[in-house]
């Protein structure tokens, strides 16, 4: 490629970036992708979301201070986070019930537990074990013959330990992951490429395209297009990804997955293969087309190829080593989508991302060789839709 050749194209990408930015719907779609993403992990955090649910005792008499005490300790493990409060006798404890000043009250001999309606279970279960701990220990503790080292090791047994066999199994937080990469993908694949097409005809319809082609080559325009286009796309994905992820950490309403950041690359990566091989698609799709209401018709083939992919790609998400995941790894307008999913789901043998990768990017390579030629064959013909087979022959 020679110097002004390069210099044609970068002045096209330039042009296109310049156009777009300025453009309100790329300003508007873009900020509310971002406000949306910032309330949803702020807003959490605003309103005491994940917050331990706060749960007021009161305890009338000293083992019931005991058990309360006991539930107080032990709360956090079920997210209550829970007050005690004496009271001066079972009477005041039931009152302060009664009167929506405790949410549970500790009284009588033997200890009874007085809620208003119903014990919630959560609290119930807390309770009961912070009573049962207590009275453990109290029999113990009457129990003659006992060390402080024998009667520590009874009241707190050493927890069983957990060997996990397969401990990628769940995947859970994986797996959200992977739905969130799959649905940006689809998002950017379709609004980006339907910007090509839309761009190419817009060019087309107006007649602008012919007085750009008579300063510059049919390759180096299409090119240009496709590279600004795509930077473009490239940039919003990467700024909406490190906002929305900032803004989770920045709030701590939210816990960042591990492997998150690693997700954000991949889904960035395979955005550039994607992209490189729809793009090519669509501005084939726009360029045989002369206004803009025949877009749809030349676009909706493309529409549900990367629908199918979308749906294919959620269905990789929960089982991703599945026969039809792998099957469609090596599918390239699949791949863009299915392979990410899998990646960030779980692991892919190293064998099937280099094969999966190499016939994306040689497929995504071969149309956009071929979307050259069309379009330099469809972009200047202004009567009616142009055939494929008329486009690809030299004029």
């Amino acid at each position: 490629m020679s110097m002004s050749s390069r210099r044609a194209i970068a002045v096209v990408a330039r042009r296109e970036i310049t156009s777009r930015v300025r453009e309100r719907a790329f300003l508007v779609s873009t900020s509310l992708t971002i406000l949306l993403l910032v309330a949803v992990a702020v807003l959490p955090a605003v309103f005491g979301a994940g917050d331990p649910e706060k749960v007021t005792l009161r305890a009338a008499g000293e083992q019931a201070e005991r058990i309360a005490t006991a539930a107080a300790g032990n709360g956090p493990a079920l997210d209550l986070d829970v007050t005690v409060e004496r009271a001066a006798d079972e009477a005041a404890a039931r009152a302060a019930v009664e009167d929506e000043e405790a949410d549970a009250a500790l009284a009588g001999d033997p200890v009874r537990i007085v809620v208003r309606d119903e014990l919630g279970t959560d609290l119930g279960a807390l309770l009961q074990q912070a009573a049962a701990d207590v009275r453990r220990a109290e029999a113990l503790e009457r129990a003659q013959g006992l060390d402080d080292e024998t009667r520590d090791a009874i009241l707190a047994p050493q927890p069983l330990a957990v060997d996990a066999l397969d401990p990628d199994a769940g995947g859970g937080e994986q797996q959200g992951i992977a739905s969130l990469a799959a649905l940006l993908l689809y998002g950017q694949l379709i609004l980006y490429g339907y910007w090509i097409a839309a761009g190419v005809v817009e060019e087309k319809s107006s007649r602008v395209v012919e007085v750009l082609l008579s300063a510059i080559r049919p390759r180096e325009l299409l090119v240009g297009k496709l590279l600004g286009i795509g930077a473009l796309g490239f940039a919003q994905l990467l700024l909406v990804s490190v906002v929305g992820a900032g803004a989770v950490v920045a709030s701590g309403a939210l816990d960042v997955p591990s492997g998150a950041w690693e997700a954000v690359a991949v889904v960035l990566a395979f955005f550039v293969l994607g992209y490189a091989l729809y793009a090519a698609l669509f501005a084939v799709a726009g360029a045989t087309v002369q206004r803009q209401e025949d877009l749809q018709g030349s676009t909706m083939p493309l529409t549900i190829l990367i629908v199918i992919a979308f749906f294919a790609a959620f269905s990789a998400v929960g089982d991703p080593d599945g026969t039809l995941a792998r099957v469609l790894t090596f599918v390239p307008p699949c791949t863009p989508m299915v392979l990410p999913v899998r990646l960030i789901a779980g692991g892919v043998p190293a064998w099937e991302v280099a094969v999966a990768v190499l016939l994306l990017a040689l497929t995504a390579a071969a149309l956009v060789a071929a979307a050259v030629r069309i379009y330099a064959g469809a972009i200047l013909r202004t009567r009616g839709r142009v055939a494929l087979a008329d486009a690809w022959r030299p004029q």
